[in-house]
């Protein structure tokens, strides 16, 4: 397992994550609400600025 500092190629990976996380909740949320959490997702930008101003961490399995 390796967890380092998240870096702007693993943007397209962070996105997948978050849509499956967020489609794939109970009902405690609406269809309405996930759907716009998604779409605010999909959107690079939202990822380079998280990048920008926070601290993330990416953390994933190495396949030997």
């Amino acid at each position: 397992m390796v967890i380092r500092k998240a870096e702007e190629r693993d943007i397209a990976g962070m996105t997948n994550v978050f849509a499956l996380a967020v489609e794939n909740t109970s009902d405690l949320y609406s269809v309405t609400q996930r759907a716009a959490w998604v779409s605010q997702a999909l959107r690079s930008a939202f990822w380079e600025e998280l990048l920008r101003t926070q601290y993330v961490l990416v953390c994933f399995e190495m396949n030997t």
